[in-house]
């Protein structure tokens, strides 16, 4: 016959793993955050013709590092220019990328730029080593 003590042992070890399963049962959820809206609406960008990259002062100045210009395609070179504050992006020789606030060099027809990107054959990425296949990172074109 169980003891008193016993008895009442097991009660509080019955109540302590009740209390402890009954916690174990709490599950706070985390709060459901909501993204704020974008203050600055999708412009896309714009094709602004063939240039020929002058060598002083280049016709669009700046070639942002370490992308990769074996798989180069014209939005990853627009989005690296535009997320740098700049207005134009160039494409030349299958995929160098290039940026600039403005374009210097003089313009030329467009069967001059016609190599293909290397990251997406349909796209075009410039000409030699000279021309450059511009385009606007903004909607309102070239001023």
């Amino acid at each position: 016959m169980p003891s008193l003590v016993n008895t009442l042992f097991l009660a509080t070890v019955a109540t302590a793993l009740f209390s402890l399963s009954a916690t174990a049962l709490v599950i706070e959820r985390n709060p459901v955050y909501t993204l704020p809206l974008c203050s600055v609406p999708f412009t896309p960008f714009l094709y602004a013709g063939c240039y020929s990259d002058t060598s002083s002062p280049r016709t669009l100045p700046f070639a942002p590092a370490g992308l990769d210009t074996q798989h180069m395609t014209v939005e990853q070179c627009v989005a690296e220019c535009k997320g740098n504050g700049y207005r134009y992006a160039g494409l030349k020789y299958y995929g160098e990328c290039f940026c600039g606030d403005s374009v210097s060099g003089p313009q030329l027809s467009d069967d001059q730029c016609r190599y293909p990107c290397t990251g997406n054959k349909s796209e075009v990425c410039g000409g030699s080593d000279i021309p450059f296949s511009s385009r606007s990172t903004s909607s309102d074109g070239m001023r």
